[in-house]
């Protein structure tokens, strides 16, 4: 015998996704959801000399913030900033090493942000790192730095920002 109130619960997920589905067309039909004005944000990124982390400082960028870039590759940190202050024609994104495997890295760099640019508004906690070996073929260092960096650094960087 069918359970009547699991029907019931599976009904409702059902129409609340569909709901959801309508409000989001129309609201792309209409044009989209207007986006919050960015401009008056200091948005540190960690990670930000390649991959995603360079990919979400480009857009963030083109909406006006100041970003503070966070990375351990000190000479492709440097050009992504340039890039994007040639590109969006400012002065308002700041490149910095900062090794996340080191809390004290971690809180002099917040220090110098603060003292320097000002209070950071936004984080995007977003540098990782993968051996791409098995877990049973990493080195004790390469587990420690992969917590390090995708964990602990984290639970740091917002710590710092206090």
């Amino acid at each position: 015998m069918v359970n009547i109130q699991v029907i019931k619960q599976h009904l409702i997920i059902i129409f609340t996704a569909l709901k959801h589905c309508f409000i989001a067309l129309i609201n792309l039909i209409r044009g989209g959801i207007p986006l919050k004005d960015l401009s008056s944000e200091i948005v540190l990124i960690t990670g930000a000399a390649s991959g995603l982390g360079k990919g979400i400082a480009q857009r963030l960028a083109h909406l006006g913030c100041t970003l503070v870039l966070w990375d351990i590759d000190e000479v492709s940190n440097a050009r992504v900033a340039e890039d994007l202050n040639t590109a969006t024609n400012s002065n308002r994104i700041y490149a910095m090493k900062c090794d996340l495997t080191n809390k004290e890295n971690i809180y002099e760099c917040a220090r110098k942000v603060q003292g320097t640019i000002g209070h950071v508004t936004m984080i995007i906690n977003n540098a990782g790192v993968v051996s791409g070996k098995q877990l049973v073929n990493c080195s004790d260092e390469s587990i420690q730095r992969t917590f390090d960096v995708n964990v602990i650094a984290h639970f740091w960087v917002l710590y710092s920002d206090e």
